[in-house]
């Protein structure tokens, strides 16, 4: 990963990372790794999440990562935190196996989702009639019953205060579905992207290809040309994976999603 101070200092904001609760390993005064931290209420518990673990190359396969994530377990119990979460790139078997003999465990398998070339029409089908969609502020997601709290930290609403929420209701006014998005603007403020980075119908519904294409259908606008769309960290394997593959959007990356119970 690349990027200027202005990025990163805009990421730790956005993402709710904290400087005081993150580590920083050194070698003399030189630093060699570091890993990024922040904590959230959720659900009743404190959640804690490893927004970065990196190691300079040549300090590499020396145990520098290993002590560095004992040592911040080591700080997340002593700040009371209740779960850990963190994603690891898939391909990146030595992470995940430190990771796993350090207490975490494999919730699930995400991917990244991408397709060029949005500047043509909508590419999901017309919403059906039946349902309403509204745009609203995000933390009106989290008071959604089925609202995934736990699922990666930057897809939570609290990742997204300067995005947007979208509820999709049925004919009686009962929200059915619901999406968490944003959009990222150049300079000149033209449209480069859009974000989702949760889409949800209500479990069990025998409409839920409809509730999720509604969703999507009004999340990716045709109002405004930009030049790709982007899904951020969802299950491969679900109504929501199949109905991207079908509009022609592709996996870029895999991860995986994986939390630790504080003890």
């Amino acid at each position: 990963m690349t990027m200027t101070e202005e990025q990163y200092i805009s990421r730790l904001h956005h993402e709710g990372l904290s400087l005081s609760h993150s580590l920083i390993a050194f070698d003399g005064g030189q630093p060699i790794g570091c890993v990024l931290s922040g904590f959230r209420q959720i659900a009743g518990q404190k959640v804690a999440w490893n927004g970065g673990t990196g190691v300079a190359p040549d300090y590499r396969r020396k145990g520098v990562g290993r002590r560095l994530m004992t040592a911040m377990l080591e700080h997340y119990r002593a700040e009371g935190a209740d779960l850990a979460l963190l994603e690891a790139i898939a391909e990146n078997e030595g992470a995940i196996a430190l990771y796993q003999q350090l207490g975490y465990r494999r919730m699930e398998e995400l991917a990244i989702w991408k397709k060029e070339g949005m500047k043509e029409e909508n590419v999901f089908a017309a919403p059906s009639p039946s349902f309403d969609t509204e745009i609203v502020p995000p933390h009106h997601i989290a008071k959604i019953p089925f609202y995934r709290r736990l699922a990666p930290w930057q897809t939570q609403w609290q990742s997204n205060l300067h995005g947007h929420g979208l509820i999709v209701k049925d004919e009686q006014g009962e929200t059915i579905g619901y999406a968490l998005y944003r959009h990222a603007r150049d300079n000149q403020g033209a449209l480069q992207r859009i974000l989702l980075l949760q889409c949800e119908a209500r479990p069990g519904h025998p409409d839920a290809d409809a509730i999720l294409g509604s969703a999507l259908h009004r999340v990716f606008k045709p109002e405004e040309s930009y030049t790709f769309g982007m899904v951020l960290n969802q299950p491969p394997c679900t109504e929501l994976a199949a109905i991207l593959e079908e509009a022609g959007f592709q996996p870029a990356s895999r991860q995986v999603h994986m939390q630790c119970i504080i003890k």
